[in-house]
């Protein structure tokens, strides 16, 4: 096992419900505090699959009272990840704040998802101005499909609703430019990808390999081998 933790083990990782007990020593925690866990199944055998959990005290963040579970309980790992993708460029802050990416521009490739919607989220209270690319993209192939079906009833295949429906709706040059765009588009995708990937095998798996990895115990740790 990565976490050097063999079965049997509990699964999962985050998780909200309301403190049973605390340990001896434990501050800033009591009894029926509302709070959210992450992490609960790294380095352990019990994950958050089961009724009741023991954790550290500094993988349990209290939540407000108007603050549901179900948000609590996304939370641990997509948030965490999110703010890692944040904070791992050149220049970048080391922590999110507000203000912290001020001036700064985040392309989110997949803001549906839920690291791509913390990331989202992450961004604008910090001040960035956030770019949901994908799906926007994803959304307008969506509407394109639907209509679509309705104007091209006799349509053989569904990879070719667009190049169709613009040729049939369109003027030649206009069609022209519009499906370059739509070409263009894919391969900046791909190419986004692409570098997402390569930046993820350098700094992440390479690193690790050449046991270049940062100091054990370190929450960035914990997130990179969950990923």
């Amino acid at each position: 096992m990565p976490d050097g933790v063999a079965p049997p083990r509990v699964p999962n990782q985050d998780g909200a419900g309301v403190v049973d007990a605390v340990g001896e020593g434990v501050a800033g925690l009591a009894p029926g505090d509302r709070v959210w866990v992450w992490d609960a199944g790294y380095g352990r055998a019990d994950g958050t699959a089961q009724e009741y959990v023991t954790m550290p005290r500094r993988q349990v963040v209290r939540m407000n009272d108007d603050v549901p579970f179900e948000v609590g309980a996304d939370l641990g790992i997509p948030a965490l990840t999110a703010h890692r993708c944040l904070t791992v460029a050149e220049n970048g802050p080391d922590r999110l704040a507000p203000g912290a990416l001020t001036g700064r521009t985040v392309l989110v490739a997949g803001g549906a998802g839920a690291v791509g919607n913390a990331a989202i989220q992450l961004a604008r209270w910090a001040g960035a101005a956030s770019g949901v690319y994908c799906l926007l993209y994803a959304l307008a192939g969506a509407i394109i499909g639907m209509a679509a079906k309705v104007l091209l009833p006799a349509l053989e295949s569904r990879d070719d609703a667009f190049a169709q429906f613009v040729e049939m709706q369109l003027p030649p040059v206009l069609a022209g430019l519009v499906l370059a765009a739509a070409l263009a588009a894919v391969m900046s995708t791909s190419s986004g990808a692409l570098i997402a990937t390569a930046t993820v095998f350098s700094q992440d798996i390479v690193a690790r390999l050449r046991k270049r990895d940062i100091e054990a115990g370190s929450e960035h740790d914990h997130i990179r081998s969950n990923r």
